[in-house]
């Protein structure tokens, strides 16, 4: 009777940790693809900051080779525009590789270490599948211009950020190597000046 008890008790926290998962999956799937602006992406930022893309942790939320994976992200900070962060920030993205097994989300991302990156980090109480706010739409990479000698700031996708481009647009491009970035990007500086005045409307 009790090893009954003891087996039902923990298939009903295994039914409880990966429900959550699935209907939240769904859920955030339907939401992220919608476009957002950068107005939107600051209001709804925790924290909003320049990194350094530090370790990366994979591990099963429940059962082995069932139940989803996470990847735990540490992000070093090297400059904060909004919030109260400081040394590194760990946060979880759905997602990632367990041995042979391998979970993709769509529009996740990816992380590899090294990576400079401008995050739009999500309150830590209230995210759930992803640490950024909409996904991918939440992470711009900085990209050294050899040609200039400048830092641009790009989408995740590869899309450069410009004036004359809506934030809202996704052009899908590649980004998979950091010296093809692709399309007019604004420098950094000229980037934080416009994130400046975004945050400025918010408050």
């Amino acid at each position: 009777m009790f090893h009954a008890s003891r087996c039902l008790r923990y298939w009903i926290r295994s039914i409880a940790v990966f429900l959550p998962l699935v209907v939240a999956s769904s859920d955030l799937g339907a939401a992220t693809f919608r476009s957002s602006d950068l107005d939107s992406l600051v209001k709804q930022s925790w924290a909003i900051a320049q990194v350094t893309v530090g370790n990366l942790q994979s591990f099963s939320t429940g059962m082995p080779a069932s139940s989803p994976i996470v990847t735990r992200v540490t992000f070093v900070i090297r400059k904060v525009y909004k919030g109260q962060v400081s040394g590194s920030v760990d946060t979880d993205f759905l997602g990632g590789t367990i041995g042979t097994r391998r979970v993709s989300i769509p529009r996740m991302p990816q992380f590899k270490q090294g990576q400079q990156l401008i995050v739009f980090l999500a309150n830590p109480p209230d995210k759930f599948l992803s640490g950024t706010i909409g996904r991918d739409q939440g992470v711009l990479r900085i990209v050294f211009d050899s040609q200039s000698g400048l830092d641009r700031v790009y989408r995740w996708w590869g899309q450069g950020v410009n004036s004359q481009t809506s934030f809202k647009d996704r052009t899908p491009l590649s980004m998979d190597t950091p010296t093809s970035p692709t399309g007019n990007a604004e420098t950094l500086p000229e980037f934080e000046n416009q994130l400046s005045q975004a945050i400025a409307q918010t408050q």
